[in-house]
């Protein structure tokens, strides 16, 4: 695969992502997965810290 061809494919897919939100997606099925277990009583590890992710 030709550096040209890599680069049109992870453009691609990022376009791809963008128009789902596939980010947003995430982050909201991340928060009601911890929040869902924590309501449990199930001890939910600390986010790591990542400054690209919403607290």
């Amino acid at each position: 695969m030709s550096a040209e061809s890599l680069v049109r494919l992870v453009q691609t897919i990022a376009d791809a992502q963008h128009s789902a939100n596939v980010f947003d997606l995430v982050i909201a099925s991340d928060t009601a997965l911890r929040t869902a277990l924590q309501r449990l009583g199930v001890p939910v590890p600390a986010r790591a810290d990542d400054p690209l992710l919403p607290l």
